[in-house]
């Protein structure tokens, strides 16, 4: 069955090119026309070829011509058809190119606009759990209070995801512009450290942050700080209970390097090649434990080097390093 399958299959593929059989075809049978006449008038003369004498100062009268003619006929016939059939295979090629094109960008634009709908939600949720935290409905006893921030931190991290959904599909759109200007690494770096600390608590990871007192940086904000969310919630995902993660930002010439490390359960050597690929989640202890989109490493890459920046994972004896580096 599977080979009948395969006959069809080549079969069917086949017709794109019945246009380059076509041709091939009326060049043998005009080679044979050729032939046929030169045998009726080699006497006389009066064959079709006769022209040809001029050009090769030879007369073809009473000489056999069939294996030439035939040998001019094939050679001719089958470069015909290499020539057709790459004309075809171009043009399909093309349209597929085309076809692809079209789906992703489709699929770029269903994201995106799921990815919106999906925001203005948790937007509004996001809205009225901050009007219930800061008092302006009432006061709330120090229990209410824990669950409402508990509430608007699992809303964040569901905006988070959302956002990354967006900006996938226009990174991979290339519709991502960047609005660079000048601002403090290190007052960055601190402002996300304090989005993900309820986070840590919550497994008793430390969070240990090493840094001067200010780092100018000339890039995009709002980039910069999606990779250093994506890069730290990651850490501390895949970081045991009771565990560490340490920042470390230094100042290296005219480079900013921000390191990122963790005594977590690692990234085994034959799943390091899924790394900053999209849709890529590693296997691991905690992997089946922890949520993730699996976009967040290729997001980060994207991001940083829009920016002119790099980023590089390096193995530790007890964990992972994810080294980035920016220009300042």
């Amino acid at each position: 069955m599977r080979f009948a399958r395969y006959i069809r299959h080549d079969i069917a593929a086949q017709k794109d090119y019945l246009a380059s059989y076509l041709l091939a075809f009326a060049i043998l049978l005009t080679t044979f026309f050729i032939d046929n006449n030169q045998d009726t008038h080699k006497v006389d003369g009066s064959y079709w070829i006769a022209p040809l004498e001029n050009v090769f100062n030879v007369s073809f009268r009473n000489i056999d011509m069939t294996p030439v003619i035939f040998t001019f006929g094939i050679l001719i016939s089958s470069f015909a058809f290499v020539i057709g059939v790459m004309i075809k295979r171009a043009s399909i090629e093309k349209n597929l190119l085309v076809n692809q094109i079209e789906v992703q960008e489709a699929r770029d634009d269903l994201l995106a606009l799921a990815s919106h709908q999906l925001r203005t939600p948790a937007t509004g949720v996001k809205q009225y759990l901050g009007i219930i935290r800061d008092g302006m409905a009432g006061n709330i006893s120090a229990k209410q209070k824990k669950l409402v921030d508990e509430a608007y931190f699992y809303n964040e991290q569901q905006l988070r995801i959302i956002n990354d959904f967006l900006y996938m599909a226009k990174l991979d759109a290339e519709r991502v512009i960047t609005h660079p200007a000048e601002f403090d690494l290190i007052e960055l770096t601190e402002e996300v450290i304090r989005s993900y600390e309820y986070i840590a608590e919550e497994k008793q990871i430390s969070i240990k942050f090493k840094a001067p007192k200010e780092l100018v940086l000339y890039s995009d904000k709002q980039c910069l700080r999606m990779c250093i969310e994506n890069i730290l919630s990651n850490a501390i995902k895949y970081t045991n209970i009771k565990g560490q993660v340490s920042i470390t930002i230094s100042k290296q010439d005219v480079i900013a390097v921000m390191v990122v490390e963790d005594n977590g359960v690692g990234i085994h050597r034959k799943d390091r090649r899924k790394l900053f690929k999209k849709f890529s989640r590693i296997d691991n202890p905690l992997s089946s434990q922890e949520g993730g989109s699996g976009i967040g490493l290729y997001i980060a890459k994207k991001l940083i080097e829009l920016n002119h920046g790099e980023i590089s994972y390096k193995p530790t004896v007890d964990g992972s390093k994810f080294t980035l580096e920016l220009p300042l």
